[in-house]
Parts: structure tokens; C-alpha cells; sequence
């Protein structure tokens, strides 16, 4: 595989992957807009339930998501 290839690859995987994080922050019982959730990780939200929701419930779920996705992906 060239070079360029493997980058686009590399690049491709990387915006899908954003796209998931960012699916799975939004939807869900609590439902938010885009501006509802860059404030909340903004730290400019006023509220107090989606802020929890993302910050304590969410956000963790989907980094322990993407390190065993990665684990997996060593072992084999």
C-alpha cells in the first residue's frame, strides 16, 4: 500500500470515528442540538441535566468504548 493511500485510510477511519463520538454524544433519551452540546463542552451550559448526561454518563462510555475498541484491535 502507498503512502498516500495508507494516509487517506488513516484519514478516513479518523473522520468516521468522529462522526460516531459525535452521534453518540447527541442522541439519546436526553436529546441536544449541535450549540446545546459544544457548550456543555464548552463549559458554557446552564444546564445542569445535559451537562451530566455528557460529562459523567456519555463522555466516559464512549472513551472506554475506543480504548477496548483499540485493545481489540492489537489482540487480534
Amino acid at each position: 500500500m502507498s503512502r498516500t493511500r495508507a494516509a487517506a485510510v488513516l484519514m478516513l477511519i479518523t473522520l468516521l470515528l468522529a462522526v460516531a463520538f459525535y452521534a453518540n454524544m447527541i442522541t439519546g433519551s436526553v436529546h441536544m442540538s449541535v450549540n446545546e452540546f459544544v457548550a456543555v463542552l464548552a463549559g458554557r451550559s446552564t444546564d445542569a441535566v445535559q451537562s451530566n448526561v455528557i460529562l459523567a454518563i456519555r463522555f466516559p462510555r464512549i472513551i472506554a468504548a475506543m480504548i477496548l475498541g483499540g485493545a481489540l484491535a492489537l489482540a487480534g
